[in-house]
């Protein structure tokens, strides 16, 4: 029983990081979104479905703040979830810090591709949020509307999707195994010690496998060449 309520506990702490992310925002005016960081660390830890289901709710409770207009951008929350999750999960683009970093940026590009669409075709290319001044920028440079709403909101997503990532990765970092996952970080080991990225009471699975088995049966998805000649970082994901 214990469990079966640890995913539910991720999705609804993952539910509140989104919102007091927006909220945030909204009190500092600053040019980013922040309401995606539970987003990512429910598609990190509990795969893509999951993390799809913290994206609607947070959206639909989000009309309780901003009416209406947050329901559209629930598509561009879920997006961000599907890309992050099987990015992370499928793909392995967690397994190093440049393809981590690849894995934000295309999701930035995901989440501009579903959006600007919707701000074109339902708000004339604004909502009231900070990246209304650079879109206002563009527009004196460029005199050309849907680029000027499309360049800010991918600049936007962009510097928001690298740190809702990175600050996901830090809170998935620090949840217990049994939570789902946990980040791994692996590191030059010049003295023979465990394989980079694997505990104490792990062992390989084969001498070239990027993967290990604990003593508890989790698999590991561990980042690292096998001589660990190169420092990288990896999400370990749950059983």
């Amino acid at each position: 029983m214990q469990r079966a309520r640890r995913p539910a506990l991720v999705m609804i702490g993952s539910v509140l990081l989104n919102i007091l992310g927006r909220e945030t925002v909204h009190l500092l005016g600053i040019p980013l979104y922040l309401d995606m960081l539970g987003t990512a660390v429910a598609a990190f830890t509990l795969g893509v479905w999951r993390g799809v289901a913290v994206a609607l709710v947070t959206n639909l409770i989000g009309v309780v703040v901003s009416g209406p207009a947050s329901l559209p951008f629930a598509l561009v929350n879920a997006t961000g979830a599907l890309v992050w999750a099987l990015g992370a999960r499928r793909w392995g683009w967690g397994r190093t810090l440049p393809r981590f970093l690849g894995l934000n940026l295309v999701t930035a590009v995901a989440c501009s591709a579903v959006a600007v669409p919707i701000l074109l075709a339902r708000y004339a290319g604004s909502i009231g949020h900070g990246q209304d001044v650079l879109t206002t920028r563009l527009m004196t440079l460029t005199d050309q509307f849907v680029f000027s709403v499309s360049a800010a909101n991918l600049i936007t997503s962009s510097g928001d999707k690298l740190i809702s990532g990175f600050v996901a990765l830090v809170i998935v970092s620090a949840l217990p195994a049994s939570y789902g996952g946990a980040a791994v970080w692996c590191w030059p080991s010049p003295a023979p010690r465990p394989r980079c990225g694997e505990p104490d009471s792990a062992r390989a699975l084969d001498p070239g496998s990027s993967k290990s088995r604990s003593l508890d049966g989790h698999v590991w998805d561990v980042a690292g060449s096998p001589d660990g000649s190169r420092t990288r970082v990896g999400v370990r994901m749950g059983a």
